[in-house]
């Protein structure tokens, strides 16, 4: 606790000075440091921030280059399509399936409202 001081700048570093003698324990402080500087509605938005991978058509066209170039898949770029909500990185995943080639699916988040769905088959 006595340290914590050390770490802060500006603002939150003159808050704390300012309401240093109502807390009583380190938990006191915590919470309401939290709640004055982070509230859920930031903490939200700094998870989902780190949680999603945040890509462009360029790099995500570069992507399927290299992806071409080292012949894991046959690349089209032409294939990709906007979809209008968003979804989570979850490829590369092969799909194998007895009636036809393999595929790849690359699903990525570009910006927030919009992702690019691609698929490649092989």
């Amino acid at each position: 606790m006595k340290a914590f001081p050390f770490s802060l700048d500006g603002a939150a570093k003159d808050w704390l000075y300012l309401q240093l003698a109502l807390f009583n324990t380190w938990g006191d402080m915590k919470r309401t440091f939290l709640e004055k500087f982070f509230p859920a509605s930031r903490t939200a938005s700094i998870r989902k921030e780190i949680c999603w991978i945040r890509i462009s058509r360029d790099v995500l066209r570069t992507i399927i280059r290299r992806l071409s170039r080292d012949e894991v898949v046959s690349a089209k770029t032409d294939s990709i399509s906007a979809k209008p909500d968003q979804a989570r990185l979850h490829g590369p995943s092969a799909q194998l399936s007895s009636s036809g080639p393999p595929q790849l699916q690359l699903n990525f988040h570009v910006t927030p409202g919009v992702a690019y769905y691609a698929r490649y088959t092989r």
